[in-house]
């Protein structure tokens, strides 16, 4: 049984970030449910004076470290898809070791019972991944292929499927067959093939995760620049209403995708739904209010002129009739708020220091 039931919880923070996006997936339909895009009033119309609401740490001397190395346990993984995508029917002698990748197939009990979820009659799993609940892989060490087998573990206290956490349970088990080692001969298979060497291969699956690390990297830099000056500094406190409206618009978003419950579809408790939303909350609006410090210190400002151009040049793109359109339905403080994010954003990354790791 996988225990990344975990994965859900990661879109909760995936969809906050869509929709706190630039205008991305807006709803024309005045009746769909309301998302902060048009819900809430802009910081820049309260004209606050953010000192009282940030003690800003350091912006201008950040170092972020970048590593989008590649280990061969990665490269191993990538290889052992690709021979399962060809259907392979593999090595059934021998016994499983530590670092194999194995075809498993399981059935789970929980009380002498059959339990939702709990079977299958194939996954490729690399044996000491952790890919499975604990205890799961090692049992798995020394078993051969085409025997049966009994895997007996506790699911843990904290497992997202609140109905089998904390519960013992057994795994009637066989390894199918166990992945071969690359080699010339696997290449071809793997690749139907393209590729006629083990090297070639290597090669191929090395570069293509490091060049997907460096897509992420680049993605991502923003987010970790703001998010280090946030850590430097304290926020004071937070404008009246702003937590709510966070929240308010994270559960929108999910009503809009016709989720009503969203703990349940996430697995957690709605003491533990609500705990993360607040978290997720107070980071959205503690970013926001430590940029505009930073705009106010820095003097970063958005005039209507730079408004009225990028609604010109954007308003087709998200399918409104003419530039005019797109500042009514947004309202010209929600956009100038973006676009100022945006620029302070801009204005940190261009001062951040980054440390290359990578092996």
């Amino acid at each position: 049984m996988k225990k990344n039931v975990f994965l859900k919880l990661t879109l909760l923070f995936v969809a906050v970030c869509v929709i706190c996006a630039l205008f991305a997936g807006c709803d024309k339909n005045p009746s769909a449910t309301a998302t902060p895009e048009s819900t809430f009033k802009s910081f820049t119309e309260y004209n606050l004076n953010y000192k009282d609401y940030v003690k800003i740490g350091e912006y201008k001397k950040i170092t972020i470290t970048k590593d989008i190395s590649v280990t061969e346990e990665e490269i191993f993984a990538e290889y052992v898809k690709m021979m399962d995508e060809q259907e392979f029917d593999g090595v059934k002698t021998g016994t499983v070791k530590k670092g194999d990748a194995v075809s498993l197939a399981y059935c789970g009990y929980i009380d002498g019972k059959k339990f939702a979820g709990g079977e299958s009659k194939h996954v490729a799993l690399i044996i000491g991944s952790g890919t499975m609940i604990p205890g799961f892989e090692d049992a798995c060490i020394g078993q051969k292929p085409g025997v049966e087998f009994d895997i007996n573990v506790t699911f843990p206290e904290n497992y997202g499927q609140t109905d089998l956490a904390g519960k013992p349970a057994v795994f009637k088990s066989k390894v199918n067959y166990i992945f071969p080692e690359l080699s010339d001969a696997t290449a071809k298979i793997a690749t139907e093939g393209e590729y006629q060497t083990k090297d070639a291969l290597y090669k191929f699956i090395k570069d293509g995760l490091k060049g997907t690390r460096e897509e992420q990297w680049e993605k991502n830099l923003t987010r970790l620049v703001v998010g280090k000056v946030y850590d430097n500094s304290e926020i004071i406190k937070y404008p009246e209403g702003s937590l709510e409206v966070s929240m308010e618009g994270v559960e929108n978003d999910y009503k809009n995708q016709g989720i009503t419950d969203v703990a349940a579809y996430l697995g957690l408790t709605q003491e533990e739904y609500k705990k993360q939303l607040k978290a997720y909350a107070e980071y959205d609006m503690g970013t926001r209010l430590v940029r505009y410090r930073i705009a106010e210190i820095e003097k970063i400002t958005v005039t209507d002129e730079e408004i009225e151009k990028y609604a010109e040049d954007n308003y087709a793109q998200y399918k409104f009739e003419s530039a005019k359109q797109f500042i009514e339905y947004h309202t010209k403080e929600y956009v100038r708020e973006t676009l100022l994010l945006e620029k302070v954003d801009t204005y940190l990354v261009k001062n951040v220091t980054i440390v290359d790791t990578s092996k």
